[in-house]
């Protein structure tokens, strides 16, 4: 089992969170950490920094598909997103260390989205989603949470890359003693490649420049998976211009009037320039 320990070498914590907005642009900072939510572009994370160094790919990397967004799946059943709750407004409330985002009520799915964000004071990222059924009708449905980073080096505990329905494509991977590691190269592609599999440990961590990621997020079985997703994927966009990272949550029977909650905590770390792969987990153990 692995847990997270930030070790005091790695420690920068402050005691206090301090918020600020610019243009509908949300900051949270705690100490050297900050994330940052667009309030006028779908509760979209636009920012992720540790001493000023960025995590998530920005605009001009691509200008749809930047940040970290919460989305629904299957893919084939809610794709492309709703326009309501990928890009439009959502309102702003303070909550403790932190702020509350909803979205207005979407005619296309009939749903509504409420984003919670928090800083511990350790400068763990907790993040809750609420998704709510407004509609009539009973949907079937789960999270789906896509965050874009630039190319680095990939890992997590993986269980069961073997699912039903699903061929992974993505090229330059490895499974050393349980862990998958996906090393990012720099290579022309006439399409974007894809891996599907389920977690150990319920965890999927990126090292980029210096910056160490970790997403913690709920472990479910394969057999809970929402049709044709994994647990967890990794996607290399056409010409590896950025990589996400993929979580999904369990497909569920959500009837009028429901609601279901999801809870994730983001680690971002700085580490040693170019670490091994022992010294990553060792930074996660």
């Amino acid at each position: 089992m692995w847990a997270f320990v930030i070790l005091p070498i790695i420690a920068g914590c402050g005691s206090k969170v301090h918020t600020t907005e610019v243009n509908g642009v949300h900051t949270l900072t705690q100490g050297n950490l900050s994330i940052s939510i667009s309030a006028l572009a779908g509760g979209k994370v636009t920012s992720l920094k540790r001493d000023g160094k960025e995590m998530l790919v920005q605009p001009d990397v691509h200008p749809k598909y930047y940040g970290a967004v919460l989305w629904v799946s299957p893919q084939r059943d809610f794709w492309p997103p709703s326009p309501t709750l990928d890009n439009g407004h959502y309102q702003v409330e303070t909550i403790s260390n932190g702020i509350r985002l909803t979205s207005e009520k979407d005619t296309l799915t009939s749903l509504r989205f409420i984003k919670e964000f928090s800083i511990t004071p350790d400068t763990t990222i907790r993040i809750h989603y609420t998704i709510e059924n407004i509609g009539q009708e009973t949907k079937h449905m789960a999270v789906w949470d896509v965050m874009r980073v630039q190319g680095g080096i990939t890992f997590f505990p993986i269980k069961d890359m073997h699912l039903e329905g699903l061929t992974s494509d993505l090229a330059h991977t490895s499974v050393e003693n349980g862990i998958l590691w996906y090393d990012y190269v720099q290579e022309p592609l006439r399409r974007g490649q894809k891996l599907f599999a389920t977690t150990q440990d319920g965890w999927l961590a990126h090292y980029h420049d210096g910056l160490l990621l970790v997403k913690h997020f709920p472990m479910i079985d394969k057999n809970a998976l929402p049709p044709l997703q994994g647990e967890a994927e990794i996607f290399v966009a056409p010409n590896g211009s950025y990589v996400e990272l993929e979580n999904h949550g369990q497909y569920t029977e959500l009837h009028p009037n429901q609601s279901i909650h999801y809870q994730e905590e983001w680690k971002l770390v700085t580490t040693a320039n170019a670490p091994v792969r022992s010294e990553l987990l060792e930074l996660i153990r």
